[in-house]
């Protein structure tokens, strides 16, 4: 329920180190980065862009998690491309 969430969200913000916290973000980080590191992934994506650009003239898109920056790179090749 939103009220638990929050209370959860309340949580982390006052105990920033605490165990909760640490698993939250081993869950999110990837600890690798280089280029191409998930083609499948990339390719589904690539055919999402291309549908979207068709209808529009500019596309947005939220890389997260990004550790060193290469998949926002991944994203813009492919939109550059679509």
């Amino acid at each position: 329920s939103k009220d638990r969430f929050e209370k959860f969200a309340q949580l982390l913000r006052t105990k920033i180190h605490n165990e909760e916290w640490q698993k939250i973000i081993e869950k999110i980080t990837i600890h690798e980065g280089y280029f191409h590191r998930n083609m499948n992934i990339l390719n589904s994506i690539s055919s999402v862009v291309d549908q979207v650009i068709k209808n529009k003239n500019s596309i947005r898109i939220w890389s997260i998690p990004c550790s060193t920056g290469e998949e926002a790179y991944d994203l813009a090749f492919i939109a550059i491309q679509s």
